[in-house]
């Protein structure tokens, strides 16, 4: 299981320093994230979406749904753009992913510590990654079901504030 977390955040044993020089020490052949085709202006979102079937890497959300759910979807950096020097290197088709809104929200930079065998491939870093979000998501969830089930029952039965008169 990959542990994924925020470089430098109070939580994490790593900071973003450890990660670049673990990543720029890595053999070429180890850096599975390099592969693949560069953005260009013949290959972009529309052909990285299609790869992906036009689905969430993480949690399978149907991105074409909707015209609102591809329009909030985002391009993924598996490996986040932040630990590279250029875009350029972070924009490859092994490292870029389709990924809906809440997804890429949960995830933001998070990373596997340097010593997690998360880095060994690309599948095993999106298994990671796949778990961090769904952590984070019912982590989220847990915080806010209470505050949901109050609002819902104070939508019943409104008192009129300020605020909600400058809607009327």
């Amino acid at each position: 299981m990959a542990s994924f977390d925020i470089p430098g955040s109070p939580s994490a044993s790593f900071d973003k320093a450890a990660i670049v020089a673990y990543i720029n020490s890595l053999p070429p052949q180890r850096k599975w994230w390099e592969g693949g085709k560069k953005f260009a202006f013949n290959f972009g979102w529309k052909e990285i979406y299609a790869y992906d079937g036009w689905t969430c890497i993480y949690c399978g959300k149907d991105l074409i749904e909707h015209e609102d759910i591809v329009a909030t979807s985002t391009e993924e950096h598996l490996v986040p753009q932040s630990l590279f020097i250029t875009s350029a290197e972070a924009n490859t088709e092994n490292n870029v992913v389709a990924c809906c809104a809440g997804c890429n929200g949960l995830k933001g930079p998070a990373v596997p510590p340097p010593s997690d065998p998360a880095w060994n491939s690309r599948k095993e870093y999106i298994a990671g990654a796949r778990e961090y979000i769904i952590k984070r998501r019912v982590d989220r969830i847990t915080q806010y079901a209470q505050y949901v089930a109050v609002s819902k029952i104070k939508r019943l039965f409104p008192s009129p504030t300020n605020r909600l008169l400058d809607y009327v």
